[in-house]
């Protein structure tokens, strides 16, 4: 019965140290599970954190890439520009001077002319295409002149001299002022000729106003009134047909 028992005993031994056993394998195989649950996650971690500094550094490679090349084109638009800039001011330079001697060119065309013919007191001009009627022309040798006659192809011009040094194709050149004469309280009592100019000697006149010699008369309003008869002498006359002074 002992021998049966002791055999019991150490069946019941043996049955209660595999169960142990197989808890402990199944903590292992836990344990390894979880170990090797937990080394997978490390890894995808690792293999995670690769991937994005791989993403980033090919960002920011990229980006890099990006700037270099914007600051390329900018620095290639900016030659561009001071290129085309220079180019234009250049352009504009040449331009204005083109302009500016047509300018000239014509201004001095316009203004001054040649004489054709000159004879009795006239003289046709040829090349004052932008003289107005009455204004002065001045001649090489100094004498002055009206021009009143335009025509298309030539200007007749009155001369305001004698006339006797001017020769056939001589230059003639436009004032761009219409005939007139200074006017001052100094020219009572002076002796001018046509154009007011002083010919008693007796020194010059300094004034600042002139008038046209074509002006037009004054208004009825600004004129003073009739006051005073004038004397023809002639007594029918006066008698007939009473004149006021500034009538």
């Amino acid at each position: 019965m002992r021998t049966i028992r002791n055999s019991e005993e150490l069946r019941e031994t043996a049955i209660e140290q595999l169960e142990k056993a197989r808890a402990r394998l199944r903590k292992v195989e836990m344990e390894a599970d979880r170990f090797r649950v937990n080394g997978y996650a490390e890894e995808r971690e690792k293999l995670n954190l690769i991937n994005s500094i791989d993403t980033s550094l090919e960002q920011f490679e990229n980006d890099k890439n990006k700037t270099i090349h914007f600051e390329q084109q900018r620095a290639i638009n900016k030659v561009q520009q001071s290129v085309l800039q220079q180019a234009l001011q250049g352009a504009l330079g040449t331009l204005n001077s083109f302009l500016s001697n047509e300018l000239h060119l014509r201004t001095i065309g316009a203004t001054i002319g040649t004489i054709l013919q000159v004879g009795d007191g006239i003289a046709r001009i040829y090349g004052l295409d932008d003289v107005m009627a009455g204004e002065l022309v001045e001649f090489k040798e100094g004498t002055v002149g009206i021009a009143l006659n335009l025509e298309s192809k030539n200007v007749g011009v009155i001369l305001m001299g004698d006339g006797l040094m001017i020769q056939e194709g001589s230059s003639v050149k436009a004032t761009g002022r219409i005939a007139q004469i200074p006017v001052s309280e100094g020219y009572l009592g002076r002796v001018v000729n046509a154009l007011a100019k002083l010919i008693d000697g007796r020194g010059e006149i300094s004034t600042s106003e002139s008038r046209l010699i074509e002006s037009p008369a004054p208004d009825i309003i600004s004129r003073r009134s009739v006051y005073e008869p004038l004397q023809t002498g002639l007594i029918a006359i006066d008698y007939m047909i009473p004149i006021g002074r500034g009538q």
